[in-house]
């Protein structure tokens, strides 16, 4: 097994501290994802998207962050800039123009760590063009600066978060027959984390079945996950083959499934070219090349009605149930509903669901889901994936209610030139950076690594430990999940991710999985566990002080169980414990999460 590396120390990052005042040309910034150098070594973000560098401090320290900028000289409105330090964030408006540059200036008191400073351009675009900012430069004082795009501070600035913001106080006042409870031995335990940790689930008879294959699967997805993801039963053909047939048993079994055991439901999704039934791929078909204006006209109708009919038993009658929706899955890549009916019609859909989640008494989220985000965009030149990013901003500018951003990422070790981009955590990091100017949650909706090159299994256990260490630790992103877990059961591009051997025994990826959700400590070098569970006592007045994960816990006095969520800027709860049996079943040596 590899030895994960944690860095949160100067020592491990092999730099010389200085505390010094440090200014960097605005072209000089490690991280630059849209637009050029200008002549006076300004850099010119010309549309939505950051330019950035990373510091580290030893201690908790004040830092001040000081921007030039200025805005072209044509622009007749005030853009804005923006400064952000994981959960740190400020804006400015932007006056200043061409040559003339503003100064801002913010200073935080940030605790120890690495962090990756990021200017951004955060700006609606508005119908005639983006608006640019030009970044002359950035003064840093109080801290190391660390100007250089690498994996080693990509990763501690996402520790660095997973430690400090990711978890947070909390003061407990422990009730027994609704009275203090004194000097009482309690144990707090972290039942559910706030963030999504889940998997794609395959359409089997894994639910209710008695064989040992689907006991296997079954207690799996109980152990080792808080969210699970229909991997086909959400698609169109698995609900409607044939046309007004509209089959859900299995999808509301797996509905029912996650509320009796605790978890969330991810949905995947209404709308995808690649997964259409038949008889919608006909009228597809018809729609674009019907022999005459009125052959297309009536089949563009008919389709359109069809999906109105989708979106009320998908969506109204079942939203509540799930807390995310992927809505036209891969659009960029298969674009069939923008060739029909145009981007406005694209966003029509979008607002459609939106109405009926609301209908339902829902808060779903609507996103987008995409791939080749992470990996082969550099194919284009475009490593900050900003192709995608102008997607969400087309939708949205069009009106369309979209809710946040969904990520795909299939990690490529080693192969031919055509994969093109191997595993990389800076890339990732950039690219999240890039995508979260548009101030929307993101999720990585599918994770998988693929067999190109072979993989050695302890290099996929590299990918799935740096992957999440990403996600949980980048303030936007709200969700992992794992495109399957058993390898007798994964998706054949990419299976070498696999959390069980298809013998059911762990494999190194899947001993990486739990330790860092706290089901099992593997005693992986260097490697976290993401848990809480404390054993205290209380004190005169039934309080005890803990910092904690944000999510779902349970409060354990001898038999006797009270249940609160943790959640960022609620220090203070009252629990009354009772014999009440446990909502979703009693807790099994597998819930470490």
């Amino acid at each position: 097994m590899r030895r994960f590396v944690l860095i949160l120390g100067v020592t491990l990052l092999c730099v010389s501290p200085t505390q010094s005042q440090t200014t960097l040309d605005g072209d000089s910034l490690a991280y630059r994802s849209t637009g050029a150098s200008c002549p006076d070594k300004a850099w010119r973000l010309d549309e939505n998207g950051f330019v950035g560098t990373y510091i580290h401090v030893a201690t908790a320290t004040e830092v001040s962050f000081t921007i030039r900028a200025s805005k072209s000289s044509s622009e007749p409105n005030t853009p804005l800039v923006g400064l952000r330090a994981a959960d740190f964030a400020t804006s400015w408006p932007v006056t200043a123009m061409g040559g003339n540059y503003s100064s801002h200036t913010q200073t935080w008191t940030l605790p120890a760590g690495t962090y990756c400073i990021r200017v951004e351009n955060s700006n609606d675009r508005p119908s005639d063009g983006p608006r640019a900012v030009n970044v002359r430069d950035l003064t840093i004082t109080g801290a190391t600066v660390l100007n250089t795009a690498t994996d080693a501070h990509a990763l501690a600035a996402a520790d660095t978060y997973i430690e400090h913001f990711r978890k947070g106080p909390a003061t407990l006042t422990v009730l027994g027959d609704m009275r203090p409870l004194p000097n009482a031995p309690v144990r707090i335990r972290l039942k559910r984390h706030a963030f999504n940790f889940g998997t794609a689930v395959a359409e089997s008879p894994w639910l209710t079945g008695s064989g040992a294959n689907d006991v296997n699967y079954r207690n799996f997805v109980i152990g080792n996950f808080n969210t699970i993801v229909p991997e086909n039963a959400g698609k169109w053909p698995s609900n409607e083959r044939t046309r007004g047939d509209i089959r859900l048993d299995f999808l509301d079994g797996l509905m029912d499934f996650a509320a009796l055991n605790g978890k969330r439901v991810r949905m995947h999704g209404v709308l995808w070219q690649l997964s259409s039934p038949r008889w919608v791929k006909a009228l597809q078909d018809t729609a674009l090349r019907g022999g005459s204006q009125a052959e297309r006209d009536a089949a563009k109708a008919d389709l359109r009605a069809a999906i109105s009919k989708r979106i009320q038993y998908f969506v109204q009658d079942r939203a509540q149930r799930y807390y995310e929706l992927d809505v036209i899955n891969e659009a960029v890549h298969s674009p069939i509903y923008y060739e029909i009916y145009g981007t406005q019609g694209v966003a029509g859909i979008y607002n459609e669901i939106k109405a009926a989640v609301l209908a339902a008494g829902a808060a779903t989220r609507l996103v987008t889901n995409e791939f080749d985000i992470l990996q082969s965009s550099d194919e284009n030149h475009d490593p900050y994936a900003n192709w995608y990013r102008e997607h969400v901003e087309e939708l949205r500018n069009a009106g369309g209610a979209v809710d946040g951003i969904g990520i795909q990422y299939y990690a490529v070790d080693r192969g031919p030139a055509q994969t093109n981009n191997a595993h990389s955590p800076s890339r990732i990091a950039q690219v999240f950076h890039n995508l979260a100017t548009a101030n929307l949650p993101l999720s990585l909706s599918e994770f998988g690594v693929q067999d190109v090159g072979a993989p050695a299994p302890e290099r996929a256990a590299e990918f799935l430990a740096d992957t999440l260490r990403l996600c949980f630790g980048h303030e936007k992103m709200t969700t992992f999940i794992t495109w399957g877990f058993w390898a007798s059961r994964m998706w054949r591009v990419a299976p070498a991710g696999a959390l069980m051997d298809a013998h059911w025994n762990l494999t190194p990826a899947g001993r990486v999985w739990q330790q860092l959700m706290g089901v099992r400590n593997w005693d992986i070098p260097n490697l976290p566990t993401w848990t809480t569970d404390v054993s205290l006592a209380t004190d005169a007045q039934g309080r005890v002080n803990f910092i904690g994960f944000y999510g779902d816990y349970e409060v354990i006095w001898g038999q006797q169980r009270g249940e609160f969520t943790l959640t960022q800027g609620t220090p203070h709860y009252t629990v009354a414990v009772s014999s009440t049996p446990n909502a979703v079943g009693s807790l099994t040596a597998f819930e470490g999460f």
